[in-house]
């Protein structure tokens, strides 16, 4: 047909896109099949990601300051070239969600395609380049020369390209080790649990003390045959308080004496707070008919018996441990200079200490609150405050943009 461009011409456009991005998914899945799935990991582990993300920073720049004019530079600074990259990345993103993923080595076709490790998978790494490639090339074309109505829509490319190479490039040196402290000693080594290598760390940890902050305990009824509890919409799990009078079912139930720290002594239960005392409840249970009974409940602990009251030949009336509400360790770093540095670990707030967030990950619940056991978890991800420059670009490109454009329609 006349007038019609022919293919691999000035002006590239979607047609190459998908012949580009067609033929960069056959060479991974085919570079994956030869290679038996071994995928990209080892040669993403440092120091060979820098030489891979200098290696692409040079090419972009290469591309741009010495062949800006041929046909390939001009096309992936073009709206084709972002197209075509997105949605070879969005269809990695879709075979990642739609199999397994794992890092152990397995047989069959899927593995050495790379389907069940996308993410050190050859396609995912070339459909990375590919879009980084067309990024830094429109971040480029929008900086020389730099141009003001287009500012936002630069710096917010700008930040994804940072966060991209931050992500995917740094992405192997991040390393999430698990420390467990015992009360009083000094512990200098964790282990990574996703393959148990043991790490010695360039700094000492001590567990100066565990705290545990329990809520206080329900009641509620469990059958006697299954020992399931019978729910009733959550209507019938109660939470214990001092003095509560309240209906279970067809069972009324009045706590008479609630002591969250006790032990038993004969057919009753006193105060104490020596190891393993454990919450009880002295109750009143009035029937149907009129007839009542008391007896006092606990859910017992590691070293004590739990007690239950049978209400009849179908039911029995139980209280359930307590829930954690809040868990503490309170800690001493020690570096190698001899420096001591004092922090509380609380659930979801890191403690930043020597390029590494330190979070409260669990202790021995078997133990509960009389736990002298702490589990923290330790992140060293270096490339992490990039990750947040990244976004915090894209932030500011936007706000720009809606600015900008705000002002204009105005």
């Amino acid at each position: 047909m006349a007038g019609r461009r022919k293919i691999w011409t000035a002006n590239w456009a979607y047609k190459e896109g998908l012949i580009i991005g067609v033929g960069l998914f056959i060479t991974g899945i085919s570079l994956e099949y030869f290679t038996m799935g071994r995928g990209v990991k080892s040669l993403m582990e440092f120091p060979f990601n820098i030489y891979f993300l200098v290696g692409l920073l040079i090419l972009t720049l290469l591309l741009w300051f010495t062949a800006r004019k041929i046909a390939i530079t001009q096309w992936l600074g073009s709206v084709p070239a972002a197209v075509s990259s997105i949605s070879l990345f969005l269809i990695m993103g879709l075979i990642m969600g739609l199999n397994m993923q794992t890092d152990q080595v397995q047989s069959g076709f899927l593995h050495f395609i790379g389907f069940t490790h996308i993410s050190t998978s050859w396609p995912y790494m070339f459909s990375v380049l590919f879009l980084l490639l067309s990024l830094g090339i429109t971040c480029l074309k929008n900086i020389f020369p730099l141009n003001k109505s287009k500012l936002g829509f630069t710096v917010s490319h700008l930040g994804l390209f940072v966060v991209l190479i931050s992500a995917n490039f740094g992405g192997s040196q991040l390393v999430r080790l698990e420390m467990e402290l015992q009360e009083n000693r000094i512990t200098t080594y964790a282990t990574n649990k996703s393959d148990n290598q043991v790490y010695n760390l360039p700094f000492a940890v001590k567990l100066n003390d565990f705290i545990l902050d329990e809520y206080n305990p329900k009641l509620t009824i469990v059958n006697n045959i299954s020992g399931e509890m019978i729910h009733g919409n959550g209507k019938n799990i109660i939470t214990i308080d001092s003095s509560i009078k309240f209906k279970i079912l067809k069972y009324k139930i009045e706590i008479l004496n609630y002591i969250e720290s006790a032990v038993k002594a004969g057919d009753k239960y006193y105060f104490n707070n020596e190891p393993g005392a454990c919450p009880a409840a002295h109750v009143n249970v009035t029937f149907e008919d009129g007839h009542q009974i008391q007896a006092w409940l606990s859910c017992g602990s590691y070293n004590r018996q739990f007690e239950s009251l049978k209400l009849d030949s179908q039911n029995s009336l139980v209280m359930l441990f307590p829930e954690p509400k809040l868990f503490v360790s309170e800690i001493q770093l020690f570096n190698k200079k001899g420096d001591i540095t004092n922090a509380k670990l609380e659930v979801n707030k890191p403690f930043d200490y020597d390029q590494f967030k330190i979070y409260q990950l669990s202790y021995d619940s078997n133990l509960g609150k009389w736990s002298d056991t702490s589990v923290i978890e330790l992140i060293y991800d270096p490339w992490l405050p990039y990750v947040y420059i990244g976004i915090f670009l894209m932030i500011i490109g936007a706000i720009y943009m809606l600015f900008t454009g705000a002002v204009k329609k105005k």
